[in-house]
């Protein structure tokens, strides 16, 4: 069963990471790929999120979704959505392969928003006055049915079990051994004989 899992909420909220270990564990055997839109924004030099390159964006990662889907694969999205129109669109690609999709909210209150993005890499910083914005924006987006996740206090490994289990009960993820997941998270090194 081909699906796209969408996993959208303000910057610092926890997607790429949350996206990154659901990949990791329900990949598998299965065909998957990860869009990031991050990675379509840093394709546009010195992006400041015009109307015209957010254009350019989604065009791009609608082109990537298309063609993923047309070859039989499962697609995982992950993003901040600043526009309607622009899920729209994604939605009306899945629309013509006839894919369902689980879509996952991050939340989180300011403070921890704030904090998080302090401790990021020079490069992965944004501006605070975005990071007190974007929940602002992401209050008119919708995609219909989203599970709505508050990960102010929860852990990494929390909201991926959280995630997991929502897609569990979705027909989505199937696990065959819970090893999997704890491998994810507590990677076994090997020992050299």
């Amino acid at each position: 069963m081909i699906s796209c899992i969408f996993v959208y909420g303000s910057s610092a909220v926890g997607k790429t990471a949350v996206t990154k270990k659901v990949v990791k564990v329900v990949g598998g055997k299965r065909r998957l790929a990860l869009i990031q839109g991050d990675f379509f924004v840093h394709m546009i030099y010195g992006c400041t999120h015009t109307d015209k390159e957010l254009d350019i964006k989604y065009l791009n990662i609608g082109f990537a979704l298309d063609v993923f889907l047309s070859n039989g694969y499962s697609v995982v999205i992950d993003d901040i959505f600043k526009r309607q129109k622009d899920v729209n669109g994604l939605i009306s690609i899945m629309d013509r392969y006839n894919v369902s999709s689980c879509v996952f909210k991050l939340v989180a209150e300011q403070d921890v928003l704030l904090s998080r993005n302090r401790s990021r890499d020079y490069w992965d910083w944004i501006p605070e006055e975005k990071i007190i914005r974007y929940p602002e924006l992401l209050n008119g987006i919708t995609f219909g049915e989203e599970v709505i996740i508050d990960t102010t206090d929860k852990t990494l490994e929390e909201t991926v079990r959280e995630v997991l289990e929502r897609l569990k009960k979705s027909g989505f993820y199937n696990p065959g051994s819970p090893s999997i997941l704890e491998k994810t998270f507590h990677p076994v090194e090997d020992k050299a004989e």
